[in-house]
């Protein structure tokens, strides 16, 4: 059975517990990321030979991060800054991958002012939405800062589209938007 719930409140407790549980993999995309809060499992996660991956932003909030970047690199873990073109924009991302079965994915960034806002996080292990998250986690990495400058010129988008069909399969179609048509 593949669980799906949401939560509103809670969320460092449900993000340590997630975490703890993985076994192989974890694959993070979050804008702004406090790594004094989340350094110890990230360093509990690497001692048991779990990969792990991390995208964040590329700006100030995240350079009073560095020593602790810097740390965790060198026990094995993969930390990328996304450095967008122009100081309004932002990596805004906010998910997290777990073993490539389940995803947490919301409004949530894992720092301590969030937990101050009205704020939620979806829990999924439907295999489509998990892929689909896989997906943009390899293409976010992937991308270089002279890609990313022309995306955001762009308006024209490629979007998918879910539709539930029963209790545990969706169905994704891409829909091609023009000009925000």
């Amino acid at each position: 059975m593949h669980m799906t719930d949401v939560i509103f409140d809670g969320f460092n407790e449900y993000i340590s517990s997630a975490l703890f549980a993985a076994e192989v993999d974890v694959k993070i995309a979050v804008a702004w990321l406090n790594f004094k809060m989340y350094g110890g499992i990230f360093e509990s996660l690497l001692q048991r030979g779990v990969h792990l991956e991390i995208i964040i932003n590329d700006d100030m909030i995240n350079a009073k991060n560095d020593s602790n970047i810097h740390y965790l690199r060198q026990r094995g873990a993969f930390i990328y800054k996304i450095k967008m073109p122009t100081l309004r924009k932002y990596m805004h991302e906010k998910f997290c991958i777990i073993d490539e079965e389940k995803v947490l994915n919301g409004f949530y960034n894992w720092s301590r002012n969030a937990n101050k806002n009205f704020e939620n996080l979806m829990i999924t292990e439907k295999r489509l939405v998990v892929e689909k998250f896989v997906y943009e986690f390899k293409t976010i990495k992937s991308l270089g800062a002279a890609y990313i400058k022309e995306l955001q010129k762009t308006s024209n988008f490629n979007i998918m589209v879910l539709e539930q069909d029963g209790d545990y399969e969706a169905i994704g179609t891409i829909c091609s938007i023009e000009n925000g048509e």
